[in-house]
């Protein structure tokens, strides 16, 4: 994440007008447009009317894409490598590279297939938009981060579809289409697994085999594979995302507090003394609170309250 500059240098005016309000909102509505042109372009009819009109629209786009990546790395001052410590600034310089390529490259100097792959990295610029709006880079990030956990799932996933895969070639090969080889049997449990149909194909082998044997097949992997090892891949991500969310709000109280010369060894315990003088001063307003409340409504008990209204009562007949 871009810190702004401690000094009031030319990198400071660059970090100001990258991270103003107005830029930000305008690069939004350039996203958008440009997101809305990709999609656009995909109509041949549009595009024999209006093609010059999205080709400039196109240019334009690409303009404020490198005047935002320029505004960017020039806000970073006299750490211009601090830029590529962050995994979005390499997505912005990536996507402005691949969709320059096109307008600076003779079309003979590669195969005509380069350049088509080339423009449709312009729908990468849609993503541009989870730049705008934190939870949607908190969430790619927590997809990114819980990869390495993800893959030892995934690992444990394919062993169990591999099991059985060559439990259903064993069992129905010689009955059914859809298990007479290793590939067709996992393709056939990915069926299974995303719920398309697999009831019918279920009741089919069970006039052919023990019902009791096919039900306990497919109701014991749809069990373990739709349910236990989707919910691991929701646990791992959601984990993440909370680890994510808490470093935030780390990061956020952080700012929040003084500057220390050795505040990289004093974060922590500065961060703990805050928070206890606050919830003393919290309990001690408690206290205070308490004792005015007691003060504007002193307690009495019921025959004291008896006794006055008696005597009052006997004046008033004397």
């Amino acid at each position: 994440m871009n810190t702004a500059p401690q000094n009031g240098t030319t990198a400071s005016l660059f970090y100001q007008i990258y991270h103003s309000p107005l830029f930000e909102r305008t690069m939004l509505v350039i996203i958008i447009v440009a997101g809305a042109i990709v999609g656009l372009e995909t109509s041949p009819t549009l595009v024999a009317q209006y093609g010059p009109i999205f080709h400039l629209l196109d240019q334009l786009v690409l303009a404020a894409f490198t005047i935002e990546l320029v505004l960017n790395f020039a806000s970073y001052g006299r750490s211009p490598m601090q830029f590529f410590k962050d995994g979005w600034n390499i997505f912005d310089l990536f996507v402005v590279i691949a969709c320059a390529l096109p307008y600076f490259l003779p079309p003979d100097a590669f195969h005509t297939h380069f350049f088509a792959v080339l423009r449709l990295a312009r729908v990468l610029r849609v993503l541009k938009l989870a730049e705008q709006f934190e939870e949607l880079q908190l969430i790619i990030n927590a997809l990114f981060n819980s990869i390495p956990s993800l893959f030892y799932v995934f690992l444990l996933l394919v062993m169990y579809f591999y099991i059985y895969a060559v439990l259903g070639v064993d069992f129905f090969q010689k009955d059914c289409e859809e298990f007479d080889s290793i590939p067709a049997a996992l393709l056939t449990l990915f069926r299974i697994v995303t719920f398309d149909d697999w009831a019918a194909l279920m009741k089919d082998l069970m006039k052919q085999h023990n019902a009791v044997g096919v039900a306990l097949y497919f109701v014991s992997f749809i069990l373990f594979g739709a349910m236990i090892f989707l919910n691991l891949f929701i646990g791992i991500i959601t984990s993440e995302l909370a680890e994510l969310r808490e470093a935030r709000q780390a990061m956020a109280l952080k700012k929040h507090l003084p500057a220390s010369p050795h505040s990289s060894d004093t974060d922590l315990a500065a961060m703990e003394a805050m928070l206890d003088r606050q919830l003393s001063e919290m309990a001690l307003l408690k206290v205070q609170l308490a004792q005015l409340r007691a003060t504007l409504n002193p307690p009495f008990s019921a025959p004291e309250a008896t006794v006055s209204s008696t005597a009052k009562s006997s004046q008033n007949r004397e």
